[in-house]
Protein backbone atom coordinates (compact mmCIF):
# COMPACT_ATOMS: atom_id res chain seq x y z
CA UNK A 1 0.00 0.00 0.00
CA UNK A 2 1.22 3.18 -0.75
CA UNK A 3 1.67 6.06 1.54
CA UNK A 4 0.42 9.85 0.66
CA UNK A 5 3.68 11.01 0.72
CA UNK A 6 4.01 8.44 -1.99
CA UNK A 7 0.99 9.12 -3.83
CA UNK A 8 2.06 12.81 -4.12
CA UNK A 9 5.36 11.89 -5.23
CA UNK A 10 4.76 10.02 -8.29
CA UNK A 11 1.59 12.37 -8.96
CA UNK A 12 4.44 15.09 -9.86
CA UNK A 13 6.76 13.16 -11.37
CA UNK A 14 3.93 11.63 -13.86
CA UNK A 15 2.78 15.37 -14.38
CA UNK A 16 6.13 16.63 -15.51
CA UNK A 17 6.84 13.82 -17.39
CA UNK A 18 4.16 14.71 -20.11
CA UNK A 19 4.81 16.02 -23.77
CA UNK A 20 3.30 19.02 -24.01
CA UNK A 21 4.53 19.10 -27.25
CA UNK A 22 1.36 16.73 -28.23
CA UNK A 23 -0.38 19.93 -28.31
CA UNK A 24 -1.85 21.67 -24.93
CA UNK A 25 -5.75 20.15 -25.11
CA UNK A 26 -3.82 16.29 -25.12
CA UNK A 27 -1.35 17.76 -22.37
CA UNK A 28 -4.69 19.25 -20.43
CA UNK A 29 -6.46 15.61 -20.90
CA UNK A 30 -4.22 13.74 -20.04
CA UNK A 31 -2.71 15.86 -17.04
CA UNK A 32 -6.88 15.14 -15.73
CA UNK A 33 -6.33 12.08 -16.23
CA UNK A 34 -3.63 11.73 -14.10
CA UNK A 35 -5.31 14.29 -11.31
CA UNK A 36 -7.90 11.79 -11.23
CA UNK A 37 -5.81 8.96 -10.38
CA UNK A 38 -4.28 10.80 -8.09
CA UNK A 39 -7.50 11.79 -6.10
CA UNK A 40 -8.26 8.18 -5.97
CA UNK A 41 -5.22 7.22 -4.55
CA UNK A 42 -5.18 9.79 -1.75
CA UNK A 43 -8.92 8.80 -1.00
CA UNK A 44 -8.14 4.90 -0.46
CA UNK A 45 -5.14 6.21 1.56
CA UNK A 46 -7.16 8.30 3.54
CA UNK A 47 -9.83 5.96 4.62
CA UNK A 48 -7.00 3.37 4.98
CA UNK A 49 -6.13 5.97 7.65
CA UNK A 50 -9.70 6.05 9.19
CA UNK A 51 -9.38 2.42 9.50
CA UNK A 52 -6.63 2.33 11.07
CA UNK A 53 -7.14 5.44 13.64
CA UNK A 54 -10.35 3.24 14.31
CA UNK A 55 -9.05 0.42 15.40
CA UNK A 56 -6.13 2.23 17.36
CA UNK A 57 -7.89 4.01 19.23
CA UNK A 58 -10.42 1.49 21.38
CA UNK A 59 -11.77 3.72 23.76
CA UNK A 60 -13.41 5.77 21.01
CA UNK A 61 -15.63 3.12 19.87
CA UNK A 62 -16.31 1.43 23.02
CA UNK A 63 -18.53 -2.16 22.85
CA UNK A 64 -17.43 -2.23 19.21
CA UNK A 65 -15.02 -5.31 18.50
CA UNK A 66 -13.30 -6.44 14.97
CA UNK A 67 -15.13 -9.37 13.67
CA UNK A 68 -12.87 -9.58 11.02
CA UNK A 69 -10.39 -7.17 9.14
CA UNK A 70 -9.08 -6.47 5.37
CA UNK A 71 -12.35 -6.76 3.46
CA UNK A 72 -11.82 -4.74 0.26
CA UNK A 73 -14.48 -2.79 -1.36
CA UNK A 74 -14.73 -0.85 -4.79
CA UNK A 75 -16.73 2.14 -4.99
CA UNK A 76 -17.46 4.68 -8.05
CA UNK A 77 -16.98 8.24 -7.65
CA UNK A 78 -16.74 11.37 -9.68
CA UNK A 79 -13.16 10.62 -10.38
CA UNK A 80 -12.85 7.18 -10.77
CA UNK A 81 -13.21 3.90 -8.80
CA UNK A 82 -11.55 3.32 -5.65
CA UNK A 83 -10.57 -0.15 -3.83
CA UNK A 84 -9.76 0.00 -0.01
CA UNK A 85 -9.65 -2.39 2.60
CA UNK A 86 -11.35 -1.64 6.18
CA UNK A 87 -12.27 -3.39 9.29
CA UNK A 88 -15.75 -5.24 10.29
CA UNK A 89 -16.97 -4.47 13.36
CA UNK A 90 -19.50 -6.06 15.58
CA UNK A 91 -21.56 -4.55 19.00
CA UNK A 92 -21.01 -6.83 21.65
CA UNK A 93 -24.17 -5.86 23.24
CA UNK A 94 -26.68 -4.66 20.65
CA UNK A 95 -25.65 -7.16 18.29
CA UNK A 96 -25.28 -4.22 15.07
CA UNK A 97 -22.47 -5.17 12.76
CA UNK A 98 -20.97 -2.26 10.75
CA UNK A 99 -17.87 -1.36 8.80
CA UNK A 100 -16.99 1.90 11.14
CA UNK A 101 -14.33 3.49 8.86
CA UNK A 102 -16.90 3.52 5.96
CA UNK A 103 -19.59 5.38 8.69
CA UNK A 104 -17.50 8.02 9.28
CA UNK A 105 -16.32 8.90 5.93
CA UNK A 106 -20.55 8.84 5.04
CA UNK A 107 -20.46 5.66 3.13
CA UNK A 108 -23.56 3.84 3.67
CA UNK A 109 -23.41 -0.01 3.15
CA UNK A 110 -24.47 -1.43 -0.05
CA UNK A 111 -23.61 1.64 -1.85
CA UNK A 112 -21.38 0.54 -5.24
CA UNK A 113 -21.82 4.72 -6.00
CA UNK A 114 -20.51 7.26 -3.86
CA UNK A 115 -24.20 8.91 -2.90
CA UNK A 116 -23.22 12.44 -4.22
CA UNK A 117 -22.50 10.63 -7.66
CA UNK A 118 -25.52 8.75 -7.13
CA UNK A 119 -27.72 12.18 -6.50
CA UNK A 120 -26.01 13.70 -9.87
CA UNK A 121 -26.17 10.63 -12.11
CA UNK A 122 -30.31 10.33 -11.07
CA UNK A 123 -30.93 14.13 -11.72
CA UNK A 124 -29.31 13.64 -15.50
CA UNK A 125 -31.80 10.48 -15.79
CA UNK A 126 -34.77 13.04 -15.65
CA UNK A 127 -32.89 14.70 -19.07
CA UNK A 128 -31.35 11.99 -20.98
CA UNK A 129 -31.95 8.19 -21.23
CA UNK A 130 -30.27 5.47 -18.25
CA UNK A 131 -27.60 4.37 -19.94
CA UNK A 132 -26.63 8.05 -21.33
CA UNK A 133 -26.88 9.69 -17.88
CA UNK A 134 -24.41 6.20 -17.12
CA UNK A 135 -21.85 7.69 -19.54
CA UNK A 136 -21.85 11.15 -18.67
CA UNK A 137 -21.46 10.79 -14.90
CA UNK A 138 -19.51 7.92 -14.19
CA UNK A 139 -17.96 6.88 -17.85
CA UNK A 140 -19.97 3.88 -18.47
CA UNK A 141 -18.63 2.04 -15.44
CA UNK A 142 -22.20 1.39 -14.16
CA UNK A 143 -25.05 -0.03 -16.43
CA UNK A 144 -28.29 1.55 -17.88
CA UNK A 145 -29.84 -1.25 -14.92
CA UNK A 146 -28.36 0.37 -12.23
CA UNK A 147 -29.27 4.35 -12.83
CA UNK A 148 -32.82 2.67 -13.41
CA UNK A 149 -32.85 0.79 -10.34
CA UNK A 150 -31.75 3.94 -8.60
CA UNK A 151 -34.26 6.70 -9.75
CA UNK A 152 -36.56 4.40 -8.77
CA UNK A 153 -35.39 4.91 -5.03
CA UNK A 154 -35.25 8.65 -4.81
CA UNK A 155 -37.56 10.02 -2.02
CA UNK A 156 -38.26 12.48 0.27
CA UNK A 157 -37.93 15.35 -2.12
CA UNK A 158 -40.41 17.89 -2.39
CA UNK A 159 -40.50 21.97 -3.26
CA UNK A 160 -40.73 24.01 -0.25
CA UNK A 161 -44.49 25.14 0.07
CA UNK A 162 -44.79 28.43 1.08
CA UNK A 163 -47.64 31.33 0.65
CA UNK A 164 -45.09 34.01 -0.92
CA UNK A 165 -47.89 35.03 -4.15
CA UNK A 166 -49.88 37.80 -4.27
CA UNK A 167 -51.99 37.17 -7.23
CA UNK A 168 -55.93 36.79 -6.90
CA UNK A 169 -56.07 35.20 -10.96
CA UNK A 170 -54.71 32.18 -11.29
CA UNK A 171 -53.80 29.67 -14.38
CA UNK A 172 -53.83 26.42 -14.49
CA UNK A 173 -52.60 24.77 -17.99
CA UNK A 174 -54.03 20.95 -18.15
CA UNK A 175 -53.04 18.19 -20.58
CA UNK A 176 -51.52 14.69 -20.65
CA UNK A 177 -48.77 12.78 -22.70
CA UNK A 178 -48.85 9.40 -24.98
CA UNK A 179 -46.69 7.15 -23.79
CA UNK A 180 -45.88 3.27 -24.61
CA UNK A 181 -45.52 0.63 -22.60
CA UNK A 182 -43.08 -2.36 -22.12
CA UNK A 183 -46.43 -4.19 -22.66
CA UNK A 184 -47.94 -2.91 -25.06
CA UNK A 185 -49.78 -0.51 -23.53
CA UNK A 186 -50.51 3.11 -24.12
CA UNK A 187 -50.90 5.36 -20.84
CA UNK A 188 -50.95 8.75 -20.47
CA UNK A 189 -49.75 10.62 -17.37
CA UNK A 190 -51.06 13.90 -16.61
CA UNK A 191 -49.23 17.07 -16.28
CA UNK A 192 -50.41 20.50 -14.79
CA UNK A 193 -48.63 23.68 -14.17
CA UNK A 194 -50.11 26.62 -11.87
CA UNK A 195 -49.34 30.41 -12.73
CA UNK A 196 -50.02 33.96 -12.37
CA UNK A 197 -51.05 35.70 -15.72
CA UNK A 198 -48.78 35.42 -18.63
CA UNK A 199 -46.10 38.01 -18.64
CA UNK A 200 -44.87 39.02 -22.37
CA UNK A 201 -41.09 38.80 -22.82
CA UNK A 202 -40.20 40.75 -26.36
CA UNK A 203 -38.19 38.50 -28.44
CA UNK A 204 -38.67 35.31 -26.02
CA UNK A 205 -41.15 33.21 -25.27
CA UNK A 206 -44.51 34.14 -23.27
CA UNK A 207 -43.48 33.47 -19.09
CA UNK A 208 -45.61 32.13 -17.28
CA UNK A 209 -44.97 34.33 -13.07
CA UNK A 210 -44.45 31.21 -10.51
CA UNK A 211 -44.79 28.56 -12.60
CA UNK A 212 -45.39 25.45 -10.31
CA UNK A 213 -45.69 21.96 -12.44
CA UNK A 214 -47.32 19.05 -10.92
CA UNK A 215 -47.36 15.25 -12.54
CA UNK A 216 -49.95 12.73 -12.27
CA UNK A 217 -50.08 8.73 -12.95
CA UNK A 218 -51.82 6.11 -11.71
CA UNK A 219 -54.13 9.01 -9.53
CA UNK A 220 -57.82 9.41 -10.09
CA UNK A 221 -58.63 12.22 -11.40
CA UNK A 222 -61.04 13.58 -8.17
CA UNK A 223 -57.22 13.06 -6.07
CA UNK A 224 -55.39 15.21 -8.66
CA UNK A 225 -57.16 17.66 -7.86
CA UNK A 226 -57.31 18.09 -4.44
CA UNK A 227 -54.14 17.85 -4.51
CA UNK A 228 -53.83 20.89 -6.73
CA UNK A 229 -56.65 22.37 -4.80
CA UNK A 230 -54.49 22.10 -1.46
CA UNK A 231 -51.44 23.60 -3.56
CA UNK A 232 -53.44 26.83 -4.62
CA UNK A 233 -54.56 26.91 -0.70
CA UNK A 234 -50.88 26.82 0.71
CA UNK A 235 -48.93 29.31 -2.28
CA UNK A 236 -52.12 31.74 -2.38
CA UNK A 237 -54.61 31.61 0.35
CA UNK A 238 -58.37 30.56 -0.19
CA UNK A 239 -59.74 29.46 -3.30
CA UNK A 240 -62.67 31.13 -3.14
CA UNK A 241 -60.54 34.46 -3.00
CA UNK A 242 -59.25 33.81 -6.56
CA UNK A 243 -60.21 34.01 -10.14
CA UNK A 244 -58.97 30.68 -11.89
CA UNK A 245 -59.18 29.72 -15.30
CA UNK A 246 -58.41 25.85 -16.47
CA UNK A 247 -56.90 25.41 -19.50
CA UNK A 248 -56.65 22.33 -21.79
CA UNK A 249 -58.27 20.45 -24.97
CA UNK A 250 -61.41 19.34 -23.37
CA UNK A 251 -60.74 16.39 -21.81
CA UNK A 252 -63.53 15.63 -19.38
CA UNK A 253 -60.62 15.07 -16.48
CA UNK A 254 -59.83 18.86 -17.55
CA UNK A 255 -63.11 20.39 -17.71
CA UNK A 256 -64.50 18.60 -13.98
CA UNK A 257 -61.71 20.46 -12.48
CA UNK A 258 -63.96 23.32 -12.50
CA UNK A 259 -66.41 21.24 -10.29
CA UNK A 260 -63.72 19.31 -8.13
CA UNK A 261 -62.16 22.64 -7.08
CA UNK A 262 -65.24 23.99 -6.85
CA UNK A 263 -64.72 27.54 -8.77
CA UNK A 264 -62.84 28.57 -11.66
CA UNK A 265 -63.93 28.78 -15.47
CA UNK A 266 -62.61 26.47 -17.92
CA UNK A 267 -60.75 27.95 -20.95
CA UNK A 268 -60.40 25.80 -24.41
CA UNK A 269 -56.60 25.52 -25.83
CA UNK A 270 -56.62 27.26 -29.39
CA UNK A 271 -54.34 24.85 -30.44
CA UNK A 272 -56.69 21.97 -30.92
CA UNK A 273 -59.44 23.96 -32.05
CA UNK A 274 -57.19 25.41 -34.62
CA UNK A 275 -56.01 21.48 -35.76
CA UNK A 276 -60.00 20.81 -36.11
CA UNK A 277 -60.13 23.72 -38.39
CA UNK A 278 -57.41 22.77 -40.42
CA UNK A 279 -59.42 19.49 -41.03
CA UNK A 280 -62.29 20.79 -41.78
CA UNK A 281 -61.19 23.29 -43.92
CA UNK A 282 -57.88 21.56 -45.99
CA UNK A 283 -55.62 23.95 -44.80
CA UNK A 284 -57.56 26.67 -46.72
CA UNK A 285 -57.36 30.41 -45.49
CA UNK A 286 -60.07 32.06 -46.15
CA UNK A 287 -62.25 28.74 -45.21
CA UNK A 288 -60.15 29.16 -41.95
CA UNK A 289 -60.58 32.85 -41.23
CA UNK A 290 -64.22 32.66 -42.14
CA UNK A 291 -65.12 29.85 -39.33
CA UNK A 292 -62.79 31.96 -36.74
CA UNK A 293 -64.68 35.20 -37.35
CA UNK A 294 -67.92 33.11 -36.80
CA UNK A 295 -66.89 31.58 -33.48
CA UNK A 296 -66.06 35.16 -32.26
CA UNK A 297 -69.10 36.13 -33.43
CA UNK A 298 -70.86 33.45 -31.60
CA UNK A 299 -72.85 32.04 -34.71
CA UNK A 300 -72.71 28.24 -33.80
CA UNK A 301 -75.72 28.49 -36.74
CA UNK A 302 -72.93 29.81 -39.40
CA UNK A 303 -70.34 27.02 -38.44
CA UNK A 304 -72.85 24.09 -38.88
CA UNK A 305 -74.16 25.57 -42.42
CA UNK A 306 -70.18 26.51 -43.20
CA UNK A 307 -69.07 23.02 -42.03
CA UNK A 308 -72.03 20.98 -43.92
CA UNK A 309 -71.07 22.43 -47.48
CA UNK A 310 -67.49 21.91 -46.89
CA UNK A 311 -68.90 18.35 -46.37
CA UNK A 312 -70.94 18.63 -49.53
CA UNK A 313 -68.62 20.37 -51.83
CA UNK A 314 -66.04 16.86 -50.16
CA UNK A 315 -63.51 19.40 -48.85
CA UNK A 316 -64.01 17.54 -45.73
CA UNK A 317 -64.78 13.86 -45.16
CA UNK A 318 -68.36 14.03 -43.03
CA UNK A 319 -66.82 12.44 -40.33
CA UNK A 320 -64.45 15.00 -40.10
CA UNK A 321 -67.17 17.45 -40.34
CA UNK A 322 -68.63 15.69 -37.66
CA UNK A 323 -66.42 15.33 -35.37
CA UNK A 324 -65.38 19.08 -35.55
CA UNK A 325 -68.89 20.36 -34.61
CA UNK A 326 -69.33 17.66 -31.90
CA UNK A 327 -65.94 19.49 -30.61
CA UNK A 328 -66.76 22.88 -30.64
CA UNK A 329 -70.52 22.20 -29.94
CA UNK A 330 -69.56 20.88 -26.32
CA UNK A 331 -66.96 23.23 -25.67
CA UNK A 332 -68.78 26.37 -26.95
CA UNK A 333 -68.24 28.20 -23.34
CA UNK A 334 -64.61 27.30 -23.48
CA UNK A 335 -64.38 29.10 -27.01
CA UNK A 336 -66.37 32.31 -26.01
CA UNK A 337 -64.85 33.24 -23.00
CA UNK A 338 -61.66 33.80 -25.02
CA UNK A 339 -63.71 37.18 -26.18
CA UNK A 340 -65.84 38.06 -23.06
CA UNK A 341 -64.20 41.54 -22.18
CA UNK A 342 -64.75 40.93 -18.79
CA UNK A 343 -62.90 37.78 -18.22
CA UNK A 344 -58.76 37.40 -18.03
CA UNK A 345 -58.47 34.50 -19.83
CA UNK A 346 -54.99 34.57 -21.12
CA UNK A 347 -53.19 32.08 -23.27
CA UNK A 348 -53.51 28.63 -23.78
CA UNK A 349 -49.83 26.58 -23.40
CA UNK A 350 -50.62 23.02 -22.45
CA UNK A 351 -49.62 21.38 -25.13
CA UNK A 352 -46.49 23.17 -25.47
CA UNK A 353 -45.60 22.47 -21.66
CA UNK A 354 -46.52 18.59 -21.75
CA UNK A 355 -44.24 18.26 -24.93
CA UNK A 356 -40.74 20.37 -23.29
CA UNK A 357 -41.72 18.79 -19.60
CA UNK A 358 -43.20 14.99 -20.98
CA UNK A 359 -42.68 14.21 -23.78
CA UNK A 360 -38.64 14.80 -24.48
CA UNK A 361 -38.14 12.50 -22.00
CA UNK A 362 -41.02 10.15 -21.88
CA UNK A 363 -42.89 9.66 -25.72
CA UNK A 364 -40.67 11.51 -28.23
CA UNK A 365 -37.86 8.46 -29.19
CA UNK A 366 -39.10 4.66 -28.98
CA UNK A 367 -39.00 3.22 -25.88
CA UNK A 368 -41.16 1.27 -23.31
CA UNK A 369 -41.23 2.09 -20.24
CA UNK A 370 -42.56 -0.06 -16.98
CA UNK A 371 -45.02 1.50 -14.39
CA UNK A 372 -42.41 2.15 -11.29
CA UNK A 373 -39.84 3.75 -13.70
CA UNK A 374 -42.70 5.96 -15.25
CA UNK A 375 -43.53 6.75 -12.81
CA UNK A 376 -40.03 7.81 -10.72
CA UNK A 377 -38.96 9.67 -13.57
CA UNK A 378 -42.50 11.62 -14.34
CA UNK A 379 -42.14 12.98 -10.29
CA UNK A 380 -38.21 13.76 -10.55
CA UNK A 381 -38.53 15.48 -14.21
CA UNK A 382 -41.35 17.65 -12.37
CA UNK A 383 -39.22 18.27 -9.25
CA UNK A 384 -36.30 19.31 -11.24
CA UNK A 385 -38.42 21.89 -13.56
CA UNK A 386 -39.97 23.62 -10.59
CA UNK A 387 -35.93 24.03 -9.50
CA UNK A 388 -35.63 21.51 -7.57
CA UNK A 389 -32.14 19.26 -6.99
CA UNK A 390 -31.80 15.85 -5.97
CA UNK A 391 -29.17 15.82 -3.47
CA UNK A 392 -28.00 13.22 -1.28
CA UNK A 393 -30.31 12.57 1.27
CA UNK A 394 -32.99 11.85 -1.26
CA UNK A 395 -30.91 8.42 -2.24
CA UNK A 396 -29.82 7.06 1.17
CA UNK A 397 -32.78 5.01 2.29
CA UNK A 398 -30.12 2.94 4.76
CA UNK A 399 -28.61 4.43 7.86
CA UNK A 400 -25.34 2.52 9.20
CA UNK A 401 -25.71 2.23 13.27
CA UNK A 402 -22.40 3.82 13.96
CA UNK A 403 -23.35 7.64 12.52
CA UNK A 404 -25.79 8.05 15.32
CA UNK A 405 -22.75 7.35 18.20
CA UNK A 406 -20.03 8.48 15.60
CA UNK A 407 -19.86 12.38 15.87
CA UNK A 408 -17.07 12.79 18.62
CA UNK A 409 -14.80 10.10 16.49
CA UNK A 410 -15.47 12.77 13.35
CA UNK A 411 -13.91 15.48 15.61
CA UNK A 412 -11.25 13.62 16.65
CA UNK A 413 -10.11 12.40 13.31
CA UNK A 414 -10.22 16.03 12.11
CA UNK A 415 -8.53 17.11 14.46
CA UNK A 416 -5.90 14.60 13.88
CA UNK A 417 -6.10 15.44 10.18
CA UNK A 418 -4.51 18.83 11.00
CA UNK A 419 -1.16 17.01 11.44
CA UNK A 420 -0.93 17.36 7.73
CA UNK A 421 1.83 15.96 5.22
CA UNK A 422 4.69 18.32 4.07
CA UNK A 423 5.98 17.91 0.53
CA UNK A 424 9.48 18.76 1.90
CA UNK A 425 10.41 14.75 1.81
CA UNK A 426 9.70 14.81 -2.21
CA UNK A 427 10.70 18.57 -2.56
CA UNK A 428 14.55 17.38 -1.14
CA UNK A 429 14.71 15.05 -4.26
CA UNK A 430 14.63 17.24 -7.12
CA UNK A 431 17.35 19.83 -8.23
CA UNK A 432 16.88 23.73 -8.18
CA UNK A 433 16.02 25.40 -11.51
CA UNK A 434 14.09 22.41 -12.33
CA UNK A 435 10.49 22.46 -13.25
CA UNK A 436 10.39 19.66 -10.37
CA UNK A 437 11.80 21.78 -8.04
CA UNK A 438 9.23 24.83 -9.20
CA UNK A 439 6.31 23.04 -8.79
CA UNK A 440 7.46 21.28 -5.49
CA UNK A 441 8.02 25.23 -4.62
CA UNK A 442 4.13 26.02 -5.00
CA UNK A 443 2.69 23.04 -3.48
CA UNK A 444 4.64 24.14 -0.48
CA UNK A 445 4.35 27.81 -0.58
CA UNK A 446 0.46 27.18 -0.89
CA UNK A 447 0.51 25.70 2.34
CA UNK A 448 -1.52 22.82 0.94
CA UNK A 449 -1.39 19.70 3.13
CA UNK A 450 -2.41 15.83 2.27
Amino acid sequence: MKSIQQVVTEFIRDIMNLDITEGIGTYQKKGQACFNEVICRLTEARIREVDTYVYENPQSRKGWNVEQKDVSRELVTQHGTIRYERRYYRHKKSGERSYLADSLVNVAGGERIEVELAAEMCEYATEHSYEKSAQITCNGTVSRQTVMNRTRKVSGYEIDKCRTRSGTVIHIQADEDHVAMQDGRSVMPKLLAIHEPVTKVPGKRDFLPNRYLMSSYNETPQDMWERVGKEIDIRYGNLEDLKIYIHGDGASWIKNGVSELGTGRFVLDRFHVSRYIHRVTNGDIEYTKYIWERMKANDQRAIRTFVKACVDSEICAEKTGNDFLRYIRNNWSGIQIWYDPEEQAGISCAEGLVSHIYADRLSSRPRGWMDEGLTAIASLRVYVKNGGRIRPEHIRTKENPFIRASKKMKEKLRKNAHRGYDVRTAFCCARRHTPEYALYRSVKDSGMKF
